[in-house]
């Protein structure tokens, strides 16, 4: 691969599932593909989150450089389809994800 694509890694770790109540707070098992680059022929980037208790999710970017769209969830809440969108002048590093559901 040409190195001007600058590798964008994004860390399985670095998407974040956030509730307020204990029980039957959303949780983030898996995320497909975990990585992907900038200028990539495949823009924007579908990704498969796999999770529990996601009914009702919203899924955001917290750094500039990747935007995120066309959130679906699946009824029963374990998964999540979404676009990311990322900006060709975006730098190689961690990306984060913040998954909200409407307990917090």
């Amino acid at each position: 691969m040409n190195k001007a694509f600058g590798f964008l890694v994004c860390v399985l770790a670095s998407v974040v599932a956030v509730g307020a109540a204990p029980q039957g707070s959303p949780s983030v098992v898996k995320v497909e593909p975990p990585s992907w680059w900038a200028r990539h022929t495949i823009d924007p980037v579908r990704l498969l989150v796999r999770g529990r208790n996601l009914q009702g999710a919203r899924v955001r970017a917290t750094r500039a450089g990747t935007t995120v769209s066309n959130v679906v969830v699946n009824k029963p809440g374990s998964y999540v389809f979404l676009d990311i969108n990322i900006h060709p002048s975006a730098r190689p590093g961690s990306y984060p994800l913040v998954v909200e559901t409407g307990q917090g």
